[in-house]
């Protein structure tokens, strides 16, 4: 699962098992790891979370992103927040293991929140262009564009990209 390439001057073996566990498999790292475990307990209620850590890879993965119910008290879905919850995981072990960012389930919560909102805001469609235009211009200065060229371009005009064609 994880390169041993030595590119990365950051890279240490033993920073990968950040729980402890010398597992390296998908599950592991997305669901029972223990800093993974700490992010489902905030979502999952706790009748529900023997089936949910018990259930195999391939079934847990694939049921929970087919699960399009909106949750209670929010107007997302379950499988945009599981998804960007499981990414959100996976990207913070990866800064862990490659440039020692420590991150907390709180953290992975709100930011996966955060883009859940945006995603179902902006997935609806444009119902009500009022709303939309006073969302847009509370946070017009800490928008970010993001493109399928790779480039990132700020409302503050940095830009950055991904990728050097020189």
């Amino acid at each position: 699962m994880f390169s041993r390439n030595h590119r990365s001057p950051q890279y240490q073996p033993s920073r990968v098992a950040i729980c402890g566990h010398d597992t390296k498999d998908i599950i592991h790292v997305l669901r029972d790891c223990s800093k993974a475990k700490e992010v489902w307990k905030l979502v999952v209620p706790s009748e529900k979370q023997a089936r949910f850590f018990s259930d195999l890879f391939q079934i847990w993965f694939s049921t929970k992103l087919c699960c399009h119910l909106k949750m209670q008290d929010k107007e997302i879905t379950w499988s945009c927040l599981f998804g960007l919850i499981a990414w959100r995981i996976w990207k913070n072990r990866n800064l862990f293991i490659f440039q020692n960012i420590n991150w907390t389930a709180h953290d992975v919560l709100k930011s996966s929140l955060g883009w859940a909102q945006h995603y179902e805001f902006f997935s609806i469609g444009t119902k009500n262009r009022s709303t939309f235009s006073e969302i847009h211009h509370y946070i017009s200065d800490e928008w970010v564009h993001l493109f399928t060229d790779r480039i990132v371009a700020r409302a503050s005009g940095n830009d950055h990209s991904g990728r050097s064609d020189s």
